[in-house]
């Protein structure tokens, strides 16, 4: 355990304990960290949950990122593994998340994710600690007019849902599936994906707003499994960042979607 990022990266109240200042800090050092002995420009991928926060907090990464001489391409409101697959399909050095997760909304979270997609190394996580906490002066400036690049995609999600439909090795035709979005990011891509699947969908929880508690779904799932939703086949549940919460007994094909 680190002294800022645990097993599931950092987290705290958005603005107060993790705050605009703490995640431009964040974005400098990842973007050192990330860039390696690399001759070529770091290129970092920014994604980000569905709360309020999230956006000043994505604002304050990018801006530490370019002022380290990186680029940030912010690619908006995303499951977590659209950015995993993401960053490694599009040959970044790497990629950050803003999401708590599962938690309530008032909380934000940043994720750190390396050039193959999976979680950054405990190694380099004390690295990046290192020099926010230890050895700032190290972070050295970069010269006039080299500084990184913002530039904005619209299409992760597509690219994502494409790329989830050539992969599933699943019919589900003939089922139809009640899923509880929490009004998280998956509300852009389930629907899409289980339906191209075959599935007849039933959705609830789709409608993001700035005061969603994600916790929502975890509680309408016992309802759901309960038969809030007559007569479907299977029930899921997906927290903001599109991570399975719950599913039926019925859902036969329930571990192909631990996360999506």
């Amino acid at each position: 355990m680190g002294r800022m990022f645990g097993r599931d990266g950092m987290r705290g109240i958005a603005v107060t304990e993790l705050t605009c200042e703490l995640a431009l800090q964040i974005g400098r050092a990842a973007a050192v960290v990330l860039a390696g002995h690399e001759p070529e420009k770091t290129k970092i991928l920014i994604g980000m949950d569905t709360r309020s926060s999230s956006d000043c907090i994505a604002a304050a990464l990018c801006a530490g990122i370019c002022s380290a001489g990186a680029d940030a391409e912010l690619i908006g409101e995303v499951p977590t593994p659209a950015l995993a697959w993401l960053v490694k399909d599009s040959g970044a050095n790497g990629g950050i998340m803003v999401t708590a997760s599962h938690i309530n909304a008032e909380f934000s979270g940043i994720k750190l994710f390396s050039s193959s997609g999976h979680r950054l190394s405990d190694d380099r996580e004390e690295e990046i600690e290192r020099l926010i906490l230890d050895a700032p002066a190290e972070i050295v400036p970069i010269p006039r007019r080299e500084y990184g690049k913002l530039t904005f995609s619209d299409k992760a999600n597509e690219k994502y849902t494409a790329h989830i439909r050539e992969i599933a090795n699943a019919d589900l035709s003939g089922l139809k599936v009640a899923i509880d979005c929490a009004n998280g990011c998956a509300s852009a891509t389930a629907e899409e994906i289980f339906t191209a699947l075959g599935a007849k969908v039933v959705l609830m929880g789709n409608a993001p707003t700035a005061r969603t508690s994600t916790r929502t779904a975890a509680a309408r799932t016992s309802t759901l499994l309960c038969g809030s939703s007559p007569r479907t086949s299977a029930t899921v549940a997906l927290p903001s960042t599109a991570r399975l919460s719950a599913v039926s007994p019925l859902m036969r094909t329930a571990a192909l979607w631990t996360e999506i």
